[in-house]
């Protein structure tokens, strides 16, 4: 009878001990085992690559230098943001400032700027283009509500009549 059993296979060990004879395998054989498996169920859970991000990684790859460096800091000034204290972190006016001045440099900013709707971006453009012209178009000190020279204060208008006066005199004397 053993020698039937010993055909059948039954007092054999598993193929997997067999293959290192009696002894029993290393921890490093065993940590790569587990790593091999737990890589390939992640893969196999891990959602497959779309269309669209192996179209950005060939579009990435024809970018101008100068726009991936852009890109970059700008990513990287939001990741500096998020990583502050809070839930959720407040934007300081350089903050503002740094992510406006990328999303005037870059041309695919829709895309970098993440922490922020491009909405959001598009307001912070259109109050600082506002600021910018009420500012450049105030009135300055000494100048009239119109922006143009203030005549009743008398300095400039009094020497523009008598250089005016002067060269009507010199045309008269030369004729």
């Amino acid at each position: 009878m053993a020698g039937v059993e010993a055909r059948n296979g039954v007092h054999r060990l598993p193929r997997s001990c067999s293959k290192w004879g009696m002894r029993l395998p290393s921890v490093a054989r065993i940590r790569t085992w587990v790593l091999g498996r737990a890589g390939r169920l992640w893969s196999q859970l891990a959602p497959r690559r779309s269309a669209s991000e192996i179209a950005g990684v060939a579009v990435d790859a024809v970018r101008s230098r100068r726009e991936l460096i852009i890109e970059n800091a700008v990513l990287r000034h939001q990741v500096n943001i998020l990583r502050r204290r809070g839930k959720r972190p407040k934007l300081h006016l350089v903050d503002r400032l740094k992510l406006l001045i990328g999303a005037r440099l870059l041309p695919s900013w829709r895309r970098a700027i993440a922490i922020v709707q491009p909405e959001t971006v598009l307001r912070w453009h259109r109050a600082g283009f506002r600021l910018f012209w009420r500012r450049r178009s105030r009135p300055r000190t000494g100048t009239s509500a119109r922006g143009g020279n203030d005549c009743s204060s008398g300095g400039r208008a009094s020497a523009i009549y008598t250089i005016r006066a002067t060269r009507s005199l010199t045309r008269r004397i030369g004729s």
